[in-house]
């Protein structure tokens, strides 16, 4: 029954991390005037090392070419590093030229044709190439397929000569070992702050960070904090992941293992949990290792019915807000729930279904939301002010 509950806990993980897209550092940013450098939080920093000036666009050597995919024909992106720094990503970003010949419009009728492009959509439409590999000083990667707005793998070549480049987004790490971001605009032929976004220098300084192995490769931490510890490793292979998932299993994180060929989850005896996921087209690894909460005696917390029978984890314990997830639920065990919570007071302005219930209090001081998660067996519930 605990090896049922632990895998209930990781699929939790799983639900969580397939909730809306992933923010990823590796492309961060904003665009802005270049005025200095700036860090991720978009403040100007005084009196730090930075980079003086962003990474020359001139010496990122990009091109395209037409390859054979999965027997499906894409064209691809790619880029040759001639700079002095580590590159990490170039996202470049075309869109349709201002003015087309009528030859040119003859060959882009049956690309309108099939997306149902009217002329006013169609003259927003983007071709994008994001290529995320690392690449050292000399070195060329490709691989990436082209995208039209975005979503849609662009197949054949004589669209994507009917546009020009628009702006190009690239992450380098500087000579300081910080992970910088910089947009380069080519209407106005001028760069964009200097972001920084990560740093390559560090490692872990708490607890929990020190629990897992740090891996033979780049790293760059984002999150280092009591109940979470969150990095990046690039430059890594399929091989290379399964190999730090054994140093991982070896350092205690042995317990409900969900391996896959891509991801790996567990959790150490202490109760942490561990994610791994790899990105077999740019290469790069994710880890996120969090620490789970017991139920506390707080005030707020106090406020909900305690479930005193089930697998329950508190994902946030503050003044104002406390929630949990409870595992190994059914719909009867969810429905009863949510009328413990009415009897506890819960029981003004109610949204309920099988799904979701949301209610206050009677003096509107305290709000709750409860969701049900059928095909995991999860409920969620959060109470705040």
């Amino acid at each position: 029954m605990k090896k049922s509950f632990i895998i209930l806990l990781l699929s939790l993980l799983l639900l969580m991390s397939g909730c809306g897209e992933e923010a990823s550092p590796k492309m961060g940013g904003k665009n802005a005037p270049l005025d200095g450098v700036m860090n991720a939080d978009g403040q100007a920093e005084d009196g730090a090392e930075t980079e003086p000036e962003p990474i020359n666009i001139e010496d990122l050597d990009w091109f395209v070419e037409e390859a054979y995919v999965n027997a499906n024909r894409n064209v691809m992106f790619g880029y040759t590093n001639n700079s002095e720094y580590v590159v990490l990503g170039v996202d470049l970003r075309m869109k349709l030229k201002d003015e087309l010949t009528e030859e040119e419009r003859a060959a882009l009728a049956s690309f309108e044709e099939t997306r149902r492009y009217d002329d006013e959509t169609l003259s927003r439409m983007t071709v994008s190439g994001n290529n995320g590999r690392l690449a050292e000083p000399g070195e060329t990667v490709g691989g990436a397929p082209c995208k039209v707005d975005t979503f849609t793998e662009l197949e054949h070549m004589e669209l994507f000569d009917l546009t020009v480049p628009e702006k190009m987004k690239v992450n380098y790490v500087g000579r300081n070992g910080k992970i910088y971001d910089v947009t380069y605009d080519y209407a106005e032929q001028k760069y964009g702050f200097v972001y920084e976004i990560g740093d390559t220098t560090k490692w872990a300084g708490k607890e929990l960070g020190k629990t897992v192995p740090k891996p033979d490769k780049l790293v760059s931490v984002t999150t280092d904090s009591d109940d979470l510890f969150f990095f990046w490793a690039y430059d890594t292979t399929n091989t290379d992941f399964l190999a730090y998932t054994r140093q991982c299993i070896a350092a205690g994180y042995s317990e409900g293992q969900m391996p896959d060929a891509e991801r790996f989850s567990a959790i150490n005896p202490a109760g942490y949990t561990i994610e791994i996921s790899h990105d077999a087209t740019d290469d790069f690894m994710s880890v996120v290792v969090e620490r789970w909460h017991s139920w506390s005696e707080s005030e707020i917390s106090g406020l909900l019915p305690k479930l005193t029978d089930k697998l329950v984890r508190v994902s946030d314990d503050k003044d104002e807000w406390f929630e949990f997830y409870a595992f190994d639920i059914s719909q009867e065990e969810f429905n009863e729930y949510v009328e413990a919570c009415k009897a506890a007071g819960f029981s003004f302005d109610v949204t309920d279904s099988d799904r979701r219930f949301s209610a206050r209090d009677e003096n509107n001081e305290y709000k709750i939301v409860a969701y049900y998660y059928p095909s995991k067996c999860i409920m969620n519930c959060s109470v705040y002010s």
